[in-house]
């Protein structure tokens, strides 16, 4: 039974009535600390100096549920998480803020707040490719219909060209009523569905505050994260071995530097709480 955990010990009684104190691994701790008070660059050099699977998927975790991206992609490469590099390399790029929150939401598995924050942005084209892309096609054709004729832009026939790229995939023929009915009205022009979806890409770009993602986020963390891991093939294996064990520092030498490291932030840092949003909730 655990009786008391404070800081980096915890106490335990046995069965036998019998308590013992036991030390705990100091780091997860000290990186929530950082993290609340947004010393990120604090976070990946702890995670790099413990070199702790579990560290790095704490940090992860955190950055995720704060949507600090590139904080979590410099995670998920030193876990070799590449899918989800990916991921987060997509919603980096978007370039409105609401689209990037809707990707977030979608990650934690709550498709319908996603599809509730871009449809109050008026993202209405990015909404409907969420329902396809999780293949909920009715609540994809029922906002093309509810919005057509309010929109600029139509994509009743962008629904239904996806489905029926959907079902050939498959060998499969329609039988739902909805897309039946429609498809006896509606002709599918690839050119013409392509051309709004360039359309609706540059009108999202230009009314977000920032440009598009032009280089690539995934090299940059790679080598980022590779720093921490030294350059093994470069050097000689036993002379780099003997030069990095006469500079690396003990542990509680790397405290203090980070501390030391952290010291100049600390009056920017110290009104900011760990105030993540209620929707991004992990």
């Amino acid at each position: 039974e655990l009786v008391s955990f404070h800081g980096s010990s915890c106490t335990v009684q046995k069965a036998n009535g019998a308590r013992v104190s036991a030390p705990v691994s100091p780091f997860p701790i000290t990186l929530v600390r950082y993290a609340a008070r947004n010393k990120w660059p604090q976070c990946t050099r702890l995670c790099r100096f413990a070199k702790k699977t579990v560290l790095w998927a704490c940090l992860a975790a955190v950055a995720m549920g704060r949507r600090q991206l590139e904080i979590a992609a410099v995670a998920f490469a030193a876990l070799d998480e590449v899918d989800k590099l990916d991921c987060v390399q997509n919603i980096i790029s978007i370039p409105s803020s609401e689209g990037q929150r809707a990707e977030l939401l979608l990650y934690q598995r709550r498709p319908d707040a996603a599809e509730q924050v871009l449809v109050s942005a008026n993202l209405i084209y990015r909404a409907i490719m969420l329902n396809i892309r999780i293949f909920r096609w009715r609540r994809a054709l029922e906002l093309a219909s509810n919005y057509h004729g309010k929109m600029p832009i139509s994509h009743v026939d962008t629904v239904v060209g996806y489905r029926q790229k959907h079902l050939a995939a498959f060998a499969r023929k329609e039988t739902d009523p909805r897309f039946l009915q429609i498809m006896s009205k509606v002709k599918i022009d690839w050119n013409a569905i392509k051309n709004k979806e360039a359309q609706e890409n540059a009108i999202e770009l230009k009314s977000s505050n920032r440009k598009g993602s032009e280089n690539s986020v995934i090299l940059k963390v790679i080598v980022d994260t590779r720093e921490g891991k030294g350059t093994r093939a470069s050097g000689g294996g036993s002379s780099t071995t003997s030069t990095q064990a006469k500079s690396a520092p003990s542990g509680s030498d790397m405290e203090g530097k980070l501390q030391q490291q952290s010291e100049p932030a600390a009056q920017q840092d110290v009104g900011h709480a760990f105030d993540q949003d209620d929707d991004l909730e992990m």
